[in-house]
């Protein structure tokens, strides 16, 4: 037997501001608020601010600020707002989940460029999540007290510098593209706890499992006529942490073509190929391509009335 509470029967109460500011040349600031209360995850409210400062700098360079919070909750919570999962052998009962929020906190600097042929942007960016929880699971119970496991970290960290831009040839020709660089590490211990045991698995500083150290993509779109068209997409990740090794370069090819009104008004073809030189050196530890394994080749009509 089991006595769950789902998220969907949660109740929240929620309310949002925002305000815009305007005063000064080439300046724009937006402040937005959201403040929510959970009724069964917490007794305290969650408060979310959110501020975006435009600054154009000429025509075509502009420089941006973005500070964001936000909050990750687990699936399931506990009616009686214990943490990890529970199971009571005098009851029978068992219940899952964690009240304790992930709070999120990013930090965003841009530097914009915009003309009639290139759109480019540079942005490096901060990342803090608190309280993640990574697992919950059972502990074997034993009568009369009943255990809980979970395992956890305090804080994590991810730091970086993302790149991109898109490229207007001409009518016909256009390519997109972008890089990301990040460097994610713990920055508390990462604990396991088990019955009130706790043990430190990753130290501060450690990196982070299954997050690489840099992605990138490149695609190009054609256009063969007014309703044809061609995309070419490559994207890739190097340096994927798994068991203490870092693994080389990944990557995968994708394509797809649409043909609109192909043999009347409203009758569209499409044609996708997903991986299409079938990468699958990592299938069976990397949680990245595992998500890859074999390509994928398909078709599709759609008519719209």
């Amino acid at each position: 037997q089991g006595n769950f509470v789902n998220h969907k029967e949660d109740t929240i109460a929620a309310g949002f501001v925002q305000a815009t500011y305007t005063g000064v040349e080439n300046l724009k600031i937006v402040a937005g608020l959201r403040i929510s209360k959970s009724k069964l995850r917490s007794t305290e409210n969650e408060i979310m601010p959110k501020v975006s400062v435009l600054y154009n700098i000429s025509n075509r360079w502009h420089t941006k600020y973005v500070y964001s919070t936000g909050f990750i909750h687990a699936p399931l919570v506990y009616n009686d707002g214990a943490d990890g999962w529970v199971y009571n052998p005098q009851n029978m009962k068992f219940t899952q989940g964690t009240k304790l929020p992930q709070e999120v906190q990013t930090n965003e600097i841009q530097v914009g460029y915009n003309s009639n042929k290139l759109q480019a942007s540079m942005t490096v960016f901060h990342i803090e999540m608190k309280n993640q929880f990574v697992w919950i699971g059972r502990t074997v119970p034993t009568a009369p007290a009943y255990l809980y496991t979970y395992i956890n970290t305090e804080s994590v960290k991810s730091i970086g510098l993302e790149a991109d831009f898109k490229y207007f040839y001409d009518n016909s020709l256009s390519l997109y593209g972008n890089f990301t660089y990040q460097d994610s590490y713990y920055d508390s211990p990462y604990i396991v706890n088990s019955g009130g045991l706790r043990d430190a698995i990753y130290n501060v500083g450690d990196e982070i499992p299954n997050v690489p150290n840099t992605m990138y993509n490149l695609g190009i779109n054609y256009n063969f006529m007014k309703d044809s068209m061609l995309n070419i997409h490559y994207r890739g990740y190097n340096g994927l942490y798994i068991n203490q090794v870092h693994y080389k370069l990944q990557s995968f090819v994708d394509i797809n073509y649409r043909y609109n009104n192909i043999f009347m008004k409203g009758l569209d073809f499409s044609f996708y190929g997903k991986n299409i030189f079938d990468n699958t050196e990592l299938n069976d530890r990397d949680v990245f391509s595992s998500t890859e394994a074999g390509s994928n080749f398909g078709f599709s009509l759609e008519y719209t009335f």
